[in-house]
């Protein structure tokens, strides 16, 4: 509450923030902190300071604070809970990964909106414990959206031929403590998700959708994300949303380089954000 007030006042009284900022020798305050990135005296979409028509933010905010109620009465799990004793550390987990979570967000948003199929397909490739997915499968819920939803996840550990040395390191076996069932439960409420458990790009080879809307990669590894992307590129729709999570970040530059190749020559452009995401609009 005491930094939104301070958001308040910067943005009514420009003057006095900066006053502010000489005084206490700041440039301003942050008016968000996380991922690796930090802003000063720009504040993010859903403070809300001015009106917005379109209901685009509050939508945002609505479907953020439903997923800490469902935290708060423990019908929303993640296998990273147990580094955080309280409820208010999960709060800040999610304060910290709320640009992010915006990106999906509006990527989610666009998609569904500039796509024309009637019932659209949504895929998401490394789903983890669902975060990305709770945003996007909410979305589409508060905007009535028709939608199929395909979550594709090892939920385990990443394996030798899919780990990049020289970007991540001593990755083989991470994210072997995640919990099919317990990703599952966090859904249940939807009827129209499909949870495809496997290696990539092996698995999509189980099931998958010939023509999609909107495509999520987050796999920490070169090889893999270029494979889906080669599987997937022609079955997106015209201005369909591919969101990729690993392009920006530093431990990740083998993964740039490869989703750079792969769109060399096609008309779509890679759009990097300060949070390391990138979003590519099918043309």
């Amino acid at each position: 509450m005491k930094k939104f007030i301070k958001l308040i006042i910067y943005v009514k009284f420009p003057m006095l923030g900066r006053l502010y900022g000489a005084i206490f020798n700041k440039e301003s305050f942050h008016t968000f902190s996380g991922w690796g990135m930090k802003t000063t005296g720009t504040f993010p979409p859903w403070a809300n300071i001015i009106k917005d028509k379109k209901n685009v933010h509050q939508v945002f905010i609505k479907i953020d604070q439903h997923l800490r109620r469902k935290i708060k009465d423990k019908k929303f799990d993640a296998t990273d809970f147990k580094n955080y004793t309280s409820l208010q550390q999960h709060y800040e987990r999610l304060d910290y990964l709320k640009w992010r979570s915006y990106i999906v967000y509006i990527a989610t948003l666009h998609a569904a909106v500039h796509t024309k199929s009637k019932n659209k397909n949504f895929v998401e490739c490394g789903v983890g414990d669902g975060f990305t997915a709770f945003y996007t499968v909410h979305t589409l819920k508060e905007k009535k959206i028709k939608f199929t939803c395909y979550l594709y996840d090892a939920w385990g550990g990443m394996k030798k031929q899919n780990v990049d040395k020289k970007d991540s390191g001593s990755y083989v076996g991470k994210w072997k403590d995640l919990n099919f069932e317990m990703t599952k439960n966090n859904f249940k409420d939807f009827k129209n998700i499909r949870f495809i458990k496997g290696v990539l790009p092996q698995s999509l080879k189980k099931v998958s959708p010939k023509k999609i809307s909107y495509l999520s990669i987050d796999l920490n590894s070169s090889t893999s994300t270029t494979e889906v992307l080669k599987y997937f590129y022609n079955k997106i729709e015209k201005n369909g949303i591919i969101l990729l999570d690993d392009y920006g970040h530093a431990n990740y530059i083998k993964t740039k380089k490869a989703v750079d190749i792969f769109f060399k020559n096609k008309k779509s452009i890679v759009f990097q954000i300060p949070t390391g995401q990138a979003i590519i609009i099918k043309r």
